[in-house]
């Protein structure tokens, strides 16, 4: 009865050490809110897809991390986290000492997003074995702008230099060469005259093609999300 009480209390004490959550930036974890990416999802997992790059900054390689991100603010209408985000994921398959891994968010927009309208969310990570920590949560909320808009200074000028642009103005295709060897991921976004972001792409290329058969004819402003360089483009169909 003794050893079956004992059994029973280690069982137990293992549980609550397992169920342990802490804050991940002890561990220590970071994610960074400079390198979120918001835009188009690869079909089948949703229409939209948010990356957020985290770090591993521990001495510890894990194996098939998960993370889970919990909205604390409401969506605008018609947008909702699509199934396959809405619990834990793994969003690397190993991921060592010093890494940083992509945890990519899918949603459904079925309207507009307002502009510069914001959604705050918890960020979770779990699956930490070897150790004992069950999971753990960012200490700063995570901060998304689903639709930015561009402040559009008219004494403001291009800055070209990372990226340019052929040819300009543009029929049916638009070329884009990246001069940013730094970056991993290259997103650009176009901006009416509004200020009114139009479409955003994402490239871990260097070059990105971009049809404009789709896009009314009219003046924009292409911005790099990487280096805040924007240059205007003309669309002349």
């Amino acid at each position: 009865m003794k050893k079956l009480f004992l059994f029973v209390f280690l069982l137990f004490s293992f549980s609550i050490v397992r169920s342990q959550v802490v804050v991940c930036d002890t561990m220590p974890l970071a994610y960074d809110p400079n390198t979120m990416t918001f835009g188009e999802a690869p079909s089948g997992f949703g229409d939209s897809v948010l990356t957020i790059d985290i770090t591993n900054s521990t001495t510890t390689n894990f194996v098939y991390p998960l993370a889970k991100l919990i909205p604390v603010t409401p969506f605008p209408p018609g947008m909702t986290l699509a199934p396959t985000s809405t619990a834990w994921y793994s969003f690397a398959s190993s991921w060592n000492t010093g890494e940083t891994a992509p945890a990519s968010f899918f949603f459904h927009v079925t309207q507009p997003i307002p502009a510069d309208f914001t959604v705050t969310f918890d960020l979770y990570v779990s699956n930490f074995l070897p150790l004992t920590i069950d999971s753990c949560v960012f200490a700063t909320p995570v901060h998304v702008n689903f639709n930015p808009v561009l402040s559009l200074d008219p004494a403001a000028k291009n800055s070209p230099g990372l990226f340019s642009l052929f040819p300009n103005p543009a029929v049916n295709e638009l070329c884009i060469k990246f001069n940013n060897p730094a970056a991993k991921i290259n997103e650009l976004s176009m901006y009416d005259m509004s200020g009114k972001m139009v479409k955003t792409w994402q490239t871990r290329q260097t070059e990105l093609h971009i049809n404009t058969g789709r896009i009314e004819s009219g003046v924009y402003y292409l911005v790099s999300k990487n280096t805040l360089q924007r240059q205007k483009v003309i669309i002349a169909h």
